[in-house]
């Protein structure tokens, strides 16, 4: 998607962002990410908030920056999405700081251009982000219910009154009608549709008719060129970030899910801090990830249990410093 935004604003209005930069930033951004996502996120930094926090943004940073890896200024300005620092000591804060590591702080500011210098490549990314977001978590929805209760569900708990009376749609309460039509027309049915010929169809034109309508502007003052999506795509997006709160990210079987996940992560974390060297080593051999010497700080833990999958860390979480290792399927 930032690809296609950025070779069409290059092709349409005659700009040249950085097209290597822009790619290397979109393939990066989530790279930072823990295992199951957002919902360990916040766990690891409530686990070290006394020693820098956990961020995913900050931790793709942090992978990026390291021994082996050199990055252009404009792939550095491109990727960073939050350029202060996060407090190293805040025990008592309630949500995760977005920004960048204390200790990577230093070196990133030495070669991250100013605000004013960055160009629009990083919002280009950031865009791409947002309407990847919107449109895959639709997805992920309609298959996690499939094809036989998706449109019971739909209908059940997203009716216009309901969705409009969201928080997140506040301001966007004239966009509910038009974007649930678009669900039920286009969108879901292409989902539940046998042919995934015809689901990446819809779904690649439902994208275009978003990126067709991004634009650079530029200050007439200032000369800064800054990327705008229009306000009608924004509330569409804001809709669709309502329906999945909605029919899943606020129902009780995800509560249930998040509350599991919080556990499992605590419990590997606090493994993974007291285990022998060698049980570390044979965790990474198991885990096909470097070993990464003795843990004795907590940044060394969320580096080794960062580079884990979802099923690696359950079955941490659930093994003991004297057991083996349960296998999932």
């Amino acid at each position: 998607m930032a690809l296609a935004i950025a070779r069409r604003l290059n092709r349409t209005d005659g700009f040249d962002l950085d097209i290597p930069a822009i790619e290397a930033a979109a393939l990066a951004h989530d790279i930072g990410h823990p295992p199951f996502g957002h919902v360990a996120e916040r766990q690891l930094d409530t686990l070290t908030s006394s020693d820098g926090g956990f961020e995913s943004n900050a931790q793709a940073v942090h992978v990026l920056l390291g021994d082996h890896i050199t990055l252009r200024k404009a792939t550095i300005a491109a990727l960073v999405k939050y350029a202060t620092p996060i407090p190293r000591y805040d025990p008592f804060r309630t949500t995760v700081v977005k920004g960048i590591y204390q200790a990577d702080f230093p070196r990133l500011s030495a070669t991250l251009p100013r605000a004013a210098d960055r160009g629009p490549e990083w919002q280009v990314v950031d865009i791409a982000d947002d309407f990847s977001n919107a449109i895959f978590d639709i997805h992920d929805l309609v298959h996690f219910h499939g094809s036989s209760s998706t449109a019971d569900v739909m209908h059940t708990l997203l009716p216009p009154a309901e969705v409009s009376d969201h928080p997140l749609t506040r301001d966007a309460r004239e966009a509910v009608e038009e974007t649930l039509s678009d669900l039920y027309s286009t969108l879901i049915p292409g989902m539940l549709s046998p042919a995934g010929s015809l689901e990446r169809v819809r779904l690649r034109d439902y994208v275009d008719s978003w990126i067709s309508q991004v634009r650079i502007v530029t200050d007439e003052n200032s000369s800064t060129r800054t990327v705008s999506v229009p306000s009608p795509i924004k509330k569409k997006i804001t809709v669709l970030q309502a329906v999945v709160a909605i029919a899943f990210l606020e129902t009780e079987i995800n509560r249930k899910f998040d509350h599991y996940i919080e556990h499992s992560i605590c419990d590997a974390f606090n493994i993974l801090r007291r285990s022998p060297a060698s049980r570390i080593d044979d965790l990474a051999t198991w885990c096909a990830i470097p070993a990464p010497g003795p843990l004795g700080e907590p940044r060394a833990v969320l580096n080794f249990l960062h580079q884990m999958t979802d099923v690696q860390l359950l079955a941490v979480a659930e093994s003991t410093t004297a057991g083996q290792i349960n296998y999932f399927t």
